[in-house]
Formats: C-alpha cells, sequence, structure tokens
C-alpha cells in the first residue's frame, strides 16, 4: 500500500489541475501532513466520536476531472484511516453507487474503527438529478447502501441536500 500511495502523490504534484476544490488532490496533500495520532471530537449529543478530521469522499470518483482508479482510490483511503482519519463521508448519487463500494471495500475489514456517514434523497432520472425522499424510496436507498458499503449498520445516515 505504500507504494500504491507514494504514486497517487507523485501522480498529485503532476497533476494539471492546481486550483482549490480539486478533491483528489487536495485530500492526497492534507492526507500526507497529517500526524499519525489525529484527535477525536464528538458529533452533537449523539455519542458519536470521530476523527477532528473527517475524508469526504466525492472526488474519489464522482464530480472532479481527476479521478483514481479502484486500487488508488482504496488505498488513499485506508492512508487517511492509517493516519488517524476515522470519519468518511459517501453518498449513493456519487458515481452514483460506486462511490459507497469503494468505502465499503476498503473498509470491510476494519469496520468497527471507522465511521461511516452516507446520503440519501438524490436520484438520477432521465439524466438528471431529482430529490426522491418517500419513504419507500429512502428503504430503498438504506438496503442498497448497506450493500455497497459491506455492512450491516451505517453510523450517520441523512438527507442530501435538503
Amino acid at each position: 500500500m505504500g507504494d500504491t500511495f507514494s504514486a497517487i502523490v507523485r501522480w498529485s504534484e503532476q497533476s494539471p489541475v492546481r486550483h482549490t476544490g480539486s478533491g483528489v488532490i487536495d485530500s492526497l496533500r492534507q492526507i500526507t501532513q497529517l500526524p499519525h495520532h489525529m484527535n477525536k471530537r464528538f458529533l452533537g449529543k449523539s455519542g458519536l466520536q470521530v476523527s477532528a478530521i473527517g475524508f469526504g469522499c466525492m472526488g474519489l470518483d464522482y464530480a472532479y476531472s481527476n479521478k483514481l482508479t479502484k486500487q488508488d482510490s482504496i488505498a488513499l483511503l485506508r492512508a487517511a484511516f492509517d493516519r488517524g482519519v476515522t470519519f468518511f463521508d459517501t453518498a449513493e448519487m456519487y458515481g452514483p453507487f460506486t462511490n459507497e463500494e469503494l468505502v465499503g471495500e476498503a473498509f470491510a475489514h476494519c469496520r468497527d474503527q471507522v465511521v461511516i456517514a452516507t446520503k440519501f434523497g438524490i436520484k438520477l432520472i432521465d439524466g438528471k438529478q431529482a430529490q426522491d425522499s418517500r419513504p419507500e424510496s429512502i428503504k430503498q436507498s438504506i438496503e442498497g447502501s448497506l450493500k455497497r458499503l459491506k455492512t450491516d449498520y451505517i453510523d450517520l445516515y441523512y438527507q442530501h441536500r435538503v
């Protein structure tokens, strides 16, 4: 994994994309600077404890022009975890669906050590994003998310863009 992560960092340094908001590249640069010990925080009054820095997964394979391979995405997620990041945010819409699969595969071996947040409520209908938070859609969404995340629970499940 170290060699793959080093290759990703080298790739990011040579990337023509340099603007703020290029999530993958910003994530790579930030992860290389993280200490191997991470402070923790509680989310509200829920008792859910997470790393002080979370990892928004959208940029791995959705929304930005520089997408990583599946192998490199998983290596990046695991490198963040190895540096103390325990809070990972994804959504069924990212990919769509493939982003949750990346997170699920990356952390199947250590699921009880990470906090996974995912979102529901946005679907692609005729190629356009549409909100759909009907109860039957939520049930279908959570069943799909559980399967893609390779888990039997989701730590934080919330409605996308409301």
